[in-house]
């Protein structure tokens, strides 16, 4: 909350969710290690960082070539490439939290697993579905929690490399999700623009055959969630002299670009959501940018220095000393 862009930017969320009762900021600064445990407070999170990461990169001059969204993340893909406002984007966030919420949702858990294609439609259980396709050797699952946990149990007695994801207990991007898409179309109706068509430089993940052609409306992000995520197909698309910019707060999709994408393509991760230094870690962040040729305005970051200063302001060069040794 230190750089003053990314605190505009989540007090303008703020304001909006306000009427509904939902307070951002304590959201966000919350000592509450179970309070993502709610899919409301689990996507409003992450919405709302990444809103304010994409108003802290605008303000310093970063601006993306070609925007690609994993899951949850094509939600920030319509703010980022202009389609969508803060407030749009943050109120779908909401709907789409509400609609699980009020609907019949199995328990559910989601996990990514180090596994070719085949041998992982033989291992996977009838009740789990396969929903991301982030590489060749690499999916992220989604199912029941007792089916999936008995799964990994299962793939790690082979010494299969698995790792839990954290999803608010909603198993995205699977069959399961079926009850909430009546109620999360309604409930987008009443905020998305009805004939707004992302720009080209979003490549969509969505597995919808109609995704690049119909408006991004209700039916594109419900059929989004219900459908898996094709992320290996997308990022075949990224050149070789590329920078990755991911904002993910848990940056699970660092080792899959560093193993898939081109070696000459640069990969950064942008935040980290750790108990300290999270601001340390965006400014090293920032100037791993600028050692990988971006030309970020750091200035922008802190707000205006008025000349001339008072009298009484200390001055720095009795700090500043050269060792001649």
């Amino acid at each position: 909350m230190k750089f003053p862009v990314f605190a505009k930017a989540i007090q303008k969320c703020g304001i909006v969710l306000r009427s509904y009762g939902i307070s951002l900021t304590d959201i966000l600064t919350s000592d509450n290690k179970n309070i993502f445990d709610n899919i409301l407070n689990f996507l409003l999170s992450l919405i709302g960082l990444q809103i304010g990461l994409v108003d802290l990169l605008t303000s310093i001059g970063v601006v993306p070539d070609f925007i690609i969204g994993h899951s949850i993340g094509e939600l920030i893909c319509g703010y980022a490439d202009g389609c969508l406002s803060a407030k749009e984007t943050i109120l779908s966030a909401y709907f789409i939290g509400l609609a699980l919420h009020e609907s019949k949702i199995i328990n559910g858990s989601m996990a990514e697993i180090n596994l070719d294609l085949e041998t992982l439609k033989v291992m996977c259980p009838s009740d789990i579905d396969i929903a991301c396709y982030n590489s060749s050797s690499n999916f992220i699952v989604s199912g029941p929690t007792n089916s999936i946990k008995t799964f990994l149990t299962k793939l790690q007695a082979n010494s299969i490399s698995i790792k839990e994801i954290f999803c608010g207990y909603i198993p995205f991007h699977s069959r399961y999700i079926k009850p909430a898409v009546a109620k999360s179309e309604e409930y987008l109706n009443q905020t998305l623009p009805q004939k707004k068509f992302h720009s080209s430089k979003w490549l969509t993940t969505s597995s919808n055959e109609y995704s690049n052609t119909i408006p991004l409306c209700s039916k594109y992000y419900t059929n989004h969630f219900l459908s898996p995520v094709l992320f290996a197909k997308t990022i075949r698309s990224v050149p070789r002299d590329t920078v990755t910019i991911e904002i993910s707060p848990q940056n699970i999709l660092q080792h899959i670009l560093n193993n898939y994408l081109y070696s000459t393509v640069t990969n950064v991760a942008l935040y980290e959501r750790t108990e300290d230094h999270n601001n340390e870690i965006f400014l090293e962040s920032i100037g791993k940018l600028y050692n990988a040729g971006l030309q970020p305005q750091i200035a922008n970051l802190y707000p205006t220095v008025e000349f001339p200063v008072s009298r009484g302001t200390t001055m720095i060069s009795p700090l500043i000393r050269w060792d001649h040794s």
